[in-house]
């Protein structure tokens, strides 16, 4: 089981892949009415003005666990991989070109590349200036 999520950027969101299948997934604006909403998601309206930190300990704070028993390991993905990856990954293609482009993550505006197989080879980007 994955569970992805999108935290500290706009648009904050979580979806869990199981077996490589997307089983759920949603904003974090679905639950706080507010459009574009940042922080960590946990459905809470206040999340959006949460201080950064460690997504485990945040994590663990928004079910009311304590941080020790978190033994998740995490990744952390560059935010045009992530689009890239949620869109090939999922695609019926062997190969195929890949594109991002949005206003700004991570210090980008776009990012592409190909994607082949189970890999992605990043062509190039477009920093944000």
């Amino acid at each position: 089981m994955i569970l992805g999520l999108n935290a500290y950027h706009g648009d904050a969101a979580a979806a869990i892949l199981v077996d490589g299948r997307l089983v759920a997934a949603a904003e974090e604006e679905r639950f706080t009415r507010i459009k574009h909403t940042a922080g960590f998601p946990a459905r809470d309206p206040s999340s959006a003005w949460s201080r950064f930190g460690s997504v485990p300990q945040t994590m663990a704070r928004a079910v009311d666990a304590d941080p020790a028993s978190v033994r998740a390991r995490f990744h952390y993905i560059e935010h045009h991989l992530a689009h890239v990856a949620s869109a090939f990954f999922v695609s019926p293609f062997e190969r195929a070109a890949v594109l991002s482009l949005d206003g700004l993550g991570d210090f980008a505006s776009g990012m592409w590349g190909l994607g082949e197989g189970n890999r992605l080879h990043v062509w190039g980007s477009i920093p944000m200036l």
